[in-house]
């Protein structure tokens, strides 16, 4: 009660952060379990797979086989974890000031060469570099242009490497998608290899509906807090340190659409030209 009385915009109110819920997941290649609190958006309700959702069951999974060739990743994914929360400010305002979302997800690389591995870790950069062009940049075609990978590094999280990067809107390149919006937003993306072929994502999404720099210091504190009870008991853990050097964000072209008019008569976007392919295995 107090810490809704005198939350602010520096220090918001987040309903239901101190219920949390074990989650114990065994995904074949591991245990993944952690304390989650109990979101409070009420329209994306809380999701965790049942305890035992194997990665080698493909009936599991999210196919991506429906996309054109020019946004299929050939990484599909099974959901693990989805949780979101909303921060409110001063107790007298109902409005949320800011989201946090986090997500979990196993993503199976299909199309990894046979002499490849994701146990490699030069090789598994590699796969994580196609997972943001992917997610992230040109095959992304709905999206806002981002700006990826900013400040890569290797994080252990309780005992286990994981890949780290963030992920922001491209402002200084592409102004004018951005002027228009009051909405500020940043992603940060833990990443780890599990087997040869298969990697775990954990993603935040942060959404600010105020400047980040009033909550900022709260959506860190929220994220290291869920980090902290992020446990990952694998069979085959690797070190990922010899690819730990800082990076520079990549500079892709977009794709170029046009909207046209589709056989249903309906406007559709089309791609008229194509920008940067995806970076190679």
């Amino acid at each position: 009660m107090f810490s809704r009385l005198f939350s602010s915009k520096k220090r918001p109110f987040v309903k239901n952060w101190n219920k949390k819920i074990p989650v114990e997941i065994n995904f074949g290649a591991g245990v993944l379990s952690m304390q989650l609190p109990e979101g409070n958006v009420s329209d994306c309700p809380t999701f965790i797979a049942d305890s035992n959702t194997s990665i080698y069951d493909r009936s599991k999974y999210q196919e991506l086989d429906h996309l054109p060739d020019y946004e299929n990743s050939h990484m599909p994914y099974i959901p693990l974890i989805r949780a979101q929360w909303g921060l409110t400010g001063v107790f007298w305002e109902k409005f949320k000031i800011g989201e946090l979302l986090m997500s979990v997800i196993a993503l199976r690389v299909d199309d990894l060469p046979t002499d490849k591995s994701c146990l490699n870790p030069q090789q598994f950069r590699r796969v994580l570099d196609r997972d943001m062009y992917f997610s992230f940049g040109p095959a992304n075609v709905g999206s806002y242009p981002r700006k990826v990978p900013v400040d890569w590094k290797i994080r252990e999280i309780n005992g286990v490497s994981w890949a780290e990067y963030s992920v922001l809107n491209d402002i200084e390149r592409f102004p004018d998608f951005f002027k228009e919006s009051g909405q500020e937003d940043y992603t940060k993306i833990f990443s780890v290899p599990v087997d040869d072929q298969h990697f775990i994502r954990v993603e935040f999404i942060v959404s600010g509906f105020f400047p980040l720099s009033e909550s900022e210091s709260k959506f860190s504190e929220m994220i290291s807090e869920l980090l902290a009870t992020l446990n990952l008991e694998l069979t085959a853990p690797i070190a990922l340190t010899s690819i730990s050097d800082p990076r520079e964000a990549f500079f892709w072209e977009r794709h170029r659409l046009e909207n046209q008019t589709g056989p249903s008569g309906y406007a559709e976007r089309k791609i008229v030209s194509l920008g940067s392919l995806p970076p190679s295995y």
